[in-house]
Protein backbone atom coordinates (compact mmCIF):
# COMPACT_ATOMS: atom_id res chain seq x y z
CA UNK A 1 0.00 0.00 0.00
CA UNK A 2 2.84 2.37 0.81
CA UNK A 3 4.39 1.51 -2.56
CA UNK A 4 1.31 2.80 -4.44
CA UNK A 5 1.18 5.87 -2.21
CA UNK A 6 4.83 6.58 -3.11
CA UNK A 7 4.11 6.14 -6.82
CA UNK A 8 1.22 8.61 -6.58
CA UNK A 9 3.54 11.04 -4.78
CA UNK A 10 6.14 10.64 -7.56
CA UNK A 11 3.48 11.31 -10.21
CA UNK A 12 2.35 14.40 -8.32
CA UNK A 13 5.97 15.60 -8.23
CA UNK A 14 6.24 15.10 -12.00
CA UNK A 15 3.01 17.03 -12.50
CA UNK A 16 4.34 19.78 -10.24
CA UNK A 17 7.49 20.09 -12.35
CA UNK A 18 5.56 20.02 -15.62
CA UNK A 19 3.13 22.75 -14.65
CA UNK A 20 5.94 24.80 -13.11
CA UNK A 21 7.59 25.06 -16.54
CA UNK A 22 4.25 25.82 -18.19
CA UNK A 23 3.46 28.51 -15.64
CA UNK A 24 6.84 30.21 -15.94
CA UNK A 25 6.74 29.90 -19.74
CA UNK A 26 3.40 31.68 -19.90
CA UNK A 27 4.62 34.44 -17.58
CA UNK A 28 7.66 34.98 -19.82
CA UNK A 29 5.49 34.92 -22.95
CA UNK A 30 3.20 37.54 -21.40
CA UNK A 31 6.21 39.71 -20.64
CA UNK A 32 7.48 39.40 -24.21
CA UNK A 33 4.09 40.39 -25.66
CA UNK A 34 3.98 43.35 -23.30
CA UNK A 35 7.32 44.55 -24.70
CA UNK A 36 6.13 44.04 -28.28
CA UNK A 37 3.12 46.22 -27.44
CA UNK A 38 5.32 48.92 -25.91
CA UNK A 39 7.82 48.90 -28.76
CA UNK A 40 5.20 49.11 -31.50
CA UNK A 41 3.24 51.73 -29.59
CA UNK A 42 6.36 53.72 -28.73
CA UNK A 43 7.58 53.82 -32.31
CA UNK A 44 4.14 54.91 -33.47
CA UNK A 45 3.96 57.69 -30.88
CA UNK A 46 7.45 59.06 -31.54
CA UNK A 47 7.12 58.97 -35.29
CA UNK A 48 3.56 60.29 -35.14
CA UNK A 49 4.78 63.24 -33.08
CA UNK A 50 7.56 63.89 -35.60
CA UNK A 51 5.03 63.75 -38.42
CA UNK A 52 2.84 66.26 -36.65
CA UNK A 53 5.78 68.63 -36.39
CA UNK A 54 6.92 67.82 -39.95
CA UNK A 55 10.46 67.02 -38.87
CA UNK A 56 12.75 64.18 -39.89
CA UNK A 57 14.27 61.66 -37.52
CA UNK A 58 17.31 59.45 -38.10
CA UNK A 59 17.33 60.49 -41.74
CA UNK A 60 13.81 59.22 -42.32
CA UNK A 61 11.57 61.28 -44.53
CA UNK A 62 8.05 62.22 -43.52
CA UNK A 63 6.74 59.61 -45.97
CA UNK A 64 9.01 56.94 -44.44
CA UNK A 65 7.82 57.76 -40.93
CA UNK A 66 4.19 57.74 -42.05
CA UNK A 67 4.68 54.28 -43.54
CA UNK A 68 6.34 52.98 -40.38
CA UNK A 69 3.53 54.37 -38.21
CA UNK A 70 0.98 52.62 -40.39
CA UNK A 71 2.89 49.32 -40.23
CA UNK A 72 3.33 49.52 -36.43
CA UNK A 73 -0.33 50.34 -35.93
CA UNK A 74 -1.38 47.52 -38.24
CA UNK A 75 0.89 45.06 -36.40
CA UNK A 76 -0.53 46.09 -33.03
CA UNK A 77 -4.03 45.55 -34.34
CA UNK A 78 -3.27 42.31 -36.20
CA UNK A 79 -1.16 40.75 -33.44
CA UNK A 80 -3.53 41.98 -30.73
CA UNK A 81 -0.60 42.29 -28.35
CA UNK A 82 -2.56 43.26 -25.23
CA UNK A 83 -5.02 40.38 -25.60
CA UNK A 84 -2.20 37.90 -26.22
CA UNK A 85 -0.27 39.22 -23.22
CA UNK A 86 -3.35 38.89 -21.00
CA UNK A 87 -4.09 35.39 -22.28
CA UNK A 88 -0.57 34.18 -21.43
CA UNK A 89 -0.70 35.87 -18.02
CA UNK A 90 -4.03 34.23 -17.14
CA UNK A 91 -2.70 30.84 -18.28
CA UNK A 92 0.39 31.39 -16.15
CA UNK A 93 -1.76 32.07 -13.09
CA UNK A 94 -3.88 28.96 -13.72
CA UNK A 95 -0.82 26.74 -14.21
CA UNK A 96 0.77 28.25 -11.10
CA UNK A 97 -2.34 27.48 -9.04
CA UNK A 98 -2.25 23.86 -10.21
CA UNK A 99 1.49 23.71 -9.54
CA UNK A 100 1.02 24.79 -5.93
CA UNK A 101 -1.76 22.25 -5.44
CA UNK A 102 0.39 19.46 -6.93
CA UNK A 103 3.33 20.41 -4.69
CA UNK A 104 1.16 20.40 -1.58
CA UNK A 105 -0.50 17.16 -2.65
CA UNK A 106 2.88 15.44 -3.09
CA UNK A 107 4.37 16.72 0.15
CA UNK A 108 1.34 16.66 2.48
CA UNK A 109 -1.56 14.56 1.18
CA UNK A 110 0.58 11.64 -0.01
CA UNK A 111 2.31 11.33 3.35
CA UNK A 112 1.40 8.09 5.07
CA UNK A 113 0.43 10.04 8.18
CA UNK A 114 -2.14 12.12 6.29
CA UNK A 115 -4.83 9.50 6.84
CA UNK A 116 -6.01 9.83 3.24
CA UNK A 117 -6.70 6.48 1.60
CA UNK A 118 -5.01 5.50 -1.67
CA UNK A 119 -8.28 5.56 -3.65
CA UNK A 120 -8.89 9.18 -2.69
CA UNK A 121 -5.29 10.05 -3.60
CA UNK A 122 -5.70 8.40 -7.01
CA UNK A 123 -8.91 10.32 -7.67
CA UNK A 124 -7.30 13.61 -6.68
CA UNK A 125 -4.27 12.88 -8.88
CA UNK A 126 -6.50 12.04 -11.84
CA UNK A 127 -8.46 15.24 -11.33
CA UNK A 128 -5.25 17.32 -11.40
CA UNK A 129 -4.11 15.59 -14.60
CA UNK A 130 -7.50 16.29 -16.17
CA UNK A 131 -7.23 19.95 -15.18
CA UNK A 132 -3.75 20.12 -16.74
CA UNK A 133 -5.06 18.59 -19.97
CA UNK A 134 -7.83 21.18 -20.13
CA UNK A 135 -5.33 23.99 -19.50
CA UNK A 136 -3.07 22.63 -22.25
CA UNK A 137 -5.98 22.68 -24.71
CA UNK A 138 -7.25 26.15 -23.79
CA UNK A 139 -3.94 27.96 -23.40
CA UNK A 140 -2.05 29.62 -26.21
CA UNK A 141 1.20 27.88 -26.97
CA UNK A 142 4.40 29.45 -25.70
CA UNK A 143 7.37 30.07 -27.96
CA UNK A 144 10.59 28.11 -27.66
CA UNK A 145 12.25 31.32 -26.52
CA UNK A 146 9.74 31.81 -23.70
CA UNK A 147 10.27 28.17 -22.68
CA UNK A 148 14.05 28.68 -22.74
CA UNK A 149 13.69 31.79 -20.54
CA UNK A 150 11.49 29.84 -18.12
CA UNK A 151 13.94 26.95 -17.99
CA UNK A 152 16.83 29.31 -17.37
CA UNK A 153 14.88 31.20 -14.70
CA UNK A 154 13.97 27.99 -12.87
CA UNK A 155 17.59 26.80 -13.04
CA UNK A 156 18.62 30.15 -11.51
CA UNK A 157 16.27 29.62 -8.56
CA UNK A 158 13.20 31.64 -9.59
CA UNK A 159 10.88 28.86 -8.43
CA UNK A 160 12.78 28.11 -5.24
CA UNK A 161 11.09 28.69 -1.92
CA UNK A 162 14.38 28.56 -0.06
CA UNK A 163 13.24 25.71 2.18
CA UNK A 164 13.83 22.75 -0.14
CA UNK A 165 16.32 20.18 1.00
CA UNK A 166 16.53 18.34 -2.31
Amino acid sequence: MTDIREKIRQEASKLHTDVLYSSKGHYYAAGMWKWVHYILGGVSIVLGACLAREMSLFGLTIADMGGIVVVCSALQTFLNTKKTERSHFVSGVKYNTLQVRARRFASIDCDADSGIDVGTLRSAMEKMYQEKSELDLKSEKISKFAYWLAKRGIANGEASYGDETE
